[in-house]
């Protein structure tokens, strides 16, 4: 509970001394020393000289993270590819996958990709020493979750992945720790990770061939008692309206999103994608559509 408010404190404000992390967290100086002794050994954060001060003695020594301290591995999976990276503490890339997913292909099909792409970084030699500290590895996947257990509950357009125990599969498999996590949580985080510093809350909106949405409060992502809070796809921008596949009507990913764009604009021509349907915004009836959509994501915007 104290560690992580001085991770984050490291992470946005480095090189920052002690004193300043005692007095921006409101701990006392020795628990503040205690908790950066044990960052120190765990080897996430390294000491470094500070700017000198005006005045006498030596200059300040400051805390900042260690890029090499700690390493993850990330899968997200979308509708229709499957994506993975390795990253340090640092959010440096250093290694890249990326896959095809058929419709339809079953999936352990696809956890059965996401192993083979772990082993070969775990098997390569010049990923030895991020392996050595590597933390874990985690997996994005579209909404609704049981966060309880880490698994994907009636999945709107992955009815293969329904219950599928993803976390004991890939644990087994591959032999490291396992988070899965709200595809737009995941990348709510990943906006985080990158903001400046005042930029502590704010809600993030995928928008897509779906629409999802992820809440940082704090820097700390908001998954409310079901892990999905944020999940504006499914608020109600038209009461009667298309279809969902969440079982609603009307809802915002059902009206809004590039997949209804699709579906609406082949009214009025032979449209495939949303880039098809967006660089034909100079007829009248695709423009209304567009502005249309554009007003209902601004509207569930909002009043979220």
């Amino acid at each position: 509970r104290h560690e992580r408010p001085v991770f984050h404190e490291i992470r946005c404000n480095a090189p920052i001394s002690r004193v300043q992390l005692a007095e921006r967290t409101g701990l006392s100086a020795q628990s503040t020393g205690t908790i950066v002794r044990s960052l120190l050994d765990m080897g996430l954060v390294e000491e470094r000289e500070m700017a000198r001060r005006k005045g006498p003695g030596a200059p300040a020594t400051g805390i900042q993270l260690r890029p090499d301290g700690a390493f993850a591995l990330g899968f997200g999976l979308e509708r229709d590819s499957l994506s993975g990276v390795l990253v340090d503490l640092a959010g440096n890339k250093h290694w890249q996958y990326r896959r095809r997913v058929e419709p339809g292909e079953p999936a352990m099909v696809t956890l059965e990709s996401v192993v083979s792409a772990v082993r070969s970084v775990l098997g390569d030699r010049s990923f030895r020493s991020a392996c050595d500290r590597l933390s874990g590895l985690g997996i994005a996947v579209p909404g609704p979750i049981n966060l309880a257990d880490g698994t994907i509950v009636g999945p709107p357009d992955f009815p293969s992945w329904e219950k599928v125990p993803i976390v004991s599969f890939l644990e087994a498999a591959v032999g490291v720790p396992v988070l899965v996590d709200n595809a737009a949580t995941a990348a709510a985080l990943g906006v985080e990770w990158h903001m400046p510093p005042a930029h502590d809350s704010f809600l993030y909106c995928y928008w897509g061939l779906g629409i999802g949405g992820g809440l940082v409060l704090g820097r700390e992502a908001y998954r409310g008692s079901t892990g999905n809070a944020g999940e504006i796809g499914h608020i109600v921008v038209n009461d009667g309206g298309h279809a969902c596949a969440c079982g609603g009507r009307g809802c915002l990913e059902a009206e809004a999103s590039a997949a209804a764009l699709v579906r609406d604009a082949r009214k009025y021509g032979d449209f495939a994608t949303i880039g098809s349907v967006a660089a034909a915004s100079d007829i009248p009836a695709i423009r209304r559509l567009l502005e249309r959509a554009a007003k209902r994501v601004a509207a569930a915007l909002v009043s979220a």
